[in-house]
């Protein structure tokens, strides 16, 4: 391994997963929009926050299920519930020539490489009150196995002595068991027939619940040179979720996210 990867490098390797993604997407007739941060980048900078160091994509829950499944791809792998050592309830895709040393709770001191999150949107059905009784519910039992299998040192005495409970009943159960009860109250409805749809595990919550509509068409935006699909709605997401999102943030809040280290 040499030395760390500079923002610029990682852009870089980004760019080129995302590539593969799309193309992959492309070839499968499956939907996806870019989310969060990289959709701000998109349509603020027309490519990355020039500080920030991760991607983000969004995706139906039958598209994503089916991305997840079929994926082949000799540099980059699929991490999902699926996988024994994975504790997190959405996906990424790994470049396995790198290696990340990600220090944040969720994910434990993972050692794995540079990734792309892929987010699953789920169908809430055609009331805001119960997306948000969902999305709420959901993402509090989901988040609580995920937090089980963390670094137990960060937290209090309190949620340490929880989260050691939750982590003996998954694993005595099966963690994958677990996740898939956890996920069983989304299955009442149907992402295609649903007035209100959102990603569940986002770190924003309710800001994430959506009007379907707005998420029904795509357009290209400029990416880097190159151009990626967004929701139609971008403008009432972005606003929904960072408020006036194009005014820049202040340079002391200009801050990465947590992959520590990068090897290449």
């Amino acid at each position: 391994m040499s030395d760390n990867l500079s923002i610029q490098e990682i852009h870089n390797e980004e760019l080129m997963m995302l590539d593969s993604i799309v193309a992959f997407c492309s070839s499968h007739n499956l939907k996806y929009w870019l989310v969060g941060g990289t959709l701000l980048g998109a349509v603020r900078h027309k490519g990355f926050i020039p500080w920030d160091d991760d991607v983000d994509i969004g995706m139906p829950r039958q598209d994503y299920e089916e991305f997840i499944n079929s994926w082949t791809n000799s540099k980059y792998k699929v991490l999902s519930a699926a996988n024994v050592d994975y504790h997190l309830p959405y996906a990424k895709i790994v470049d396995t020539k790198t290696k990340i040393v990600s220090k944040s709770r969720a994910s434990k001191e993972i050692e794995t490489g540079l990734f792309i999150d892929i987010f699953p949107y789920d169908g809430y059905g055609d009331k805001l009150s119960t997306a948000i009784r969902l999305q709420r519910g959901v993402g509090f039992t989901s988040r609580l196995v995920a937090h089980s299998f963390a670094n137990l040192n960060e937290f209090s005495v309190l949620k340490k002595f929880i989260y050691l409970i939750v982590k003996a009943i998954s694993t005595c159960i099966g963690k994958q068991r677990v996740l898939k009860a956890c996920l069983f109250p989304l299955s009442k409805f149907s992402y295609d027939t649903s007035t209100y749809v959102g990603s569940t595990f986002g770190i924003h919550f309710g800001k994430e619940i959506v009007l379907k509509s707005g998420f029904d068409q795509t357009v290209l935006a400029d990416f880097e040179n190159r151009s990626y699909r967004i929701p139609v709605s971008y403008d009432s997401y972005l606003r929904q979720m960072y408020g006036e999102y194009m005014i820049l943030p202040d340079e002391n809040q200009r801050v990465a996210h947590s992959m520590h280290i990068v090897y290449k």
